[in-house]
């Protein structure tokens, strides 16, 4: 029991006050969270990856021509808000661009700074292959381009293999060069499929001649296809040895060193496809649920590349995905939350006669007319959806904007999935109810079990935890000195974290820029 680890694997966990309660929830931004962050996307990827028959390892690149830029507005001052002028062709003509805008103060002007300076020293260290990049210019990922990019290659292998793909991809910025690029995940069982992303483009030599750029593709494996769907520079491809995750999962913390002017812009995160790494059969699920085998939504176990069992428990949002929750839930009595997930059949009947596609659109834009207009003038019953919708569920508490209706998004979205539920297990609204209420009570005793036994058993674990916090009532002090374990956590995962920093010892390079 020595080797326990906190409640909370954070070194600064945020309270969150809720009526009379206090919840603590990780901050997401330490070096603990991040390891944790790792580990859980480094499950999702295995789980993937071992599912699907072939993984191919897509790295899309810019050339000059294509690479998004934009220009430091020369007009900017500190405390307004500066939009960023767009200077790449291609991106002038695309209608559904959207502008790079952003509060402009003197550690944003610092950090523009710092990514020329770190620009300029890698020109100059490869100055043969490399050129300086204007001091006003800056490169940023643009997200819609390995969209669309994923969109063509998906239609591609459907209509020519009729094959279907899933993908991960995260976008990260040069740790050298501060370029940005892709690296992209593709999983799929077609033999054809993998047969043409073996099928490499080599130029000719008269294709050479004309363009000497094309050298790239002799140098490197570039699948013949990829190059007429990537139209903006180069993409390698290579197929995985199932490894590929722990790889791929490193780069959620290889961003801890960059210029923050980058993050501002266009912060690096990834897209993969719906319910990712989400593997366990339906049919099991069904049943686990219908059974209450709550058990089942705890602890599985998969196979490393090794052959070696390796456990590891549900995420939030997988068991959610059977059992949904919405903002606001946890202050309501079961009779409210009840009324709410019923609430999508009676919206389903108003907006069938108003033969509306889009329900849940539909109501935000109702809501938003009847906080601006007089309550006579929406018609009587959609009125009275609003009111019974506003008296049950208090928006405005929920809300951090008056325009903010997220929470109203959030419970129609859930009460949707409440309704579809009860169809897909062939049970009644309150038969499932009774199966949801029961589900959270098992799994908020579980934590709480686990938590107090470890408390009971271990006096080093309940000493820790009690002289470590200090609950105020806008946050957790830490005392971290008052327990030798939890420093020992703390330094494990700070060790962690800096080995699976992508590129560290090139990163470490341009260390002093920083400082």
């Amino acid at each position: 029991m020595a080797n326990l680890l906190p409640f909370i694997k954070c070194t600064s966990p945020i309270a969150i006050h809720r009526g009379s309660s206090i919840f603590l929830y990780p901050c997401r931004k330490c070096e603990c969270c991040q390891v944790s962050r790792q580990k859980s996307l480094s499950t999702m990827l295995a789980l993937e990856e071992s599912h699907a028959k072939y993984c191919y390892f897509i790295n899309p690149t810019y050339n000059d021509l294509n690479i998004p830029a934009v220009r430091v507005p020369d007009d900017a001052d500190f405390g307004s808000i500066a939009e960023f002028e767009i200077i790449t062709p291609r991106l002038k003509r695309d209608k559904y661009f959207e502008p790079y805008i952003v509060d402009y103060d003197v550690d944003l002007e610092k950090s523009i700074g710092q990514l020329c300076e770190q620009r300029d020293e890698y020109s100059r260290l490869y100055s043969r292959s490399h050129k300086f990049v204007p001091h006003d210019v800056i490169y940023l990922l643009h997200y819609p381009d390995i969209q669309r990019f994923i969109k063509r290659f998906r239609i591609y292998a459907k209509r020519k293999f009729n094959a279907s793909c899933r993908y991960y991809v995260i976008g990260e910025y040069g740790t050298n060069s501060l370029r940005p690029h892709w690296h992209l995940l593709l999983f799929f069982d077609s033999d054809e499929l993998a047969q043409d992303l073996e099928r490499c483009y080599y130029p000719t030599d008269k294709e050479l001649r004309e363009d000497p750029d094309l050298r790239f593709y002799n140098d490197h494996d570039c699948a013949e296809c990829l190059r007429t769907l990537w139209k903006f520079g180069f993409a390698t491809s290579e197929r995985t040895d199932k490894s590929a995750y722990y790889y791929v999962s490193g780069y959620v913390t290889s961003s801890s060193r960059f210029p923050l002017c980058l993050s501002a812009l266009s912060r690096p995160h990834s897209l993969h496809s719906r319910f990712f790494g989400q593997t366990l059969a339906e049919e099991e699920i069904q049943q686990a649920i219908v059974s209450q085998d709550f058990e089942y939504f705890r602890v599985h176990y998969r196979y490393s590349s090794k052959g070696y069992q390796i456990p590891y428990a549900l995420w939030r949002s997988y068991y959610t995905r059977f059992f949904p929750v919405f903002t606001g839930l946890v202050n309501m009595s079961n009779e409210k939350i009840f009324h709410l997930f019923e609430y999508w059949e009676e919206i389903g009947k108003l907006s069938g006669y108003y033969r509306v596609s889009n329900q849940v659109q539909w109501l935000k834009n109702w809501y938003y007319y009847y906080y601006s207009r007089p309550l006579d003038t929406i018609p009587s019953d959609i009125a009275d959806v609003l009111l019974n919708l506003q008296s049950t569920f208090d928006l405005s508490e929920h809300c951090l904007h008056p325009d903010d209706l997220s929470a109203l998004h959030n419970v129609l979205y859930a009460s949707k999935r409440f309704c579809w539920l009860c169809s897909w297990l062939n049970l009644s609204h309150k038969q499932y109810f009774d199966i949801w209420s029961n589900f959270y009570k098992y799994i908020n005793l579980s934590l709480y079990k686990e938590h107090y036994s470890a408390l009971e058993n271990d006096p080093k674990y309940f000493r820790g935890w009690f002289d470590r916090r200090f609950i105020t009532p806008t946050a957790v002090l830490e005392f971290p000195l008052a327990d030798s374990d939890f420093i020992n956590f703390v330094e494990n995962s700070v060790s962690t974290h800096d080995s699976l920093i992508k590129h560290r010892e090139i990163g470490d390079r341009y260390k002093h820029i920083y400082q």
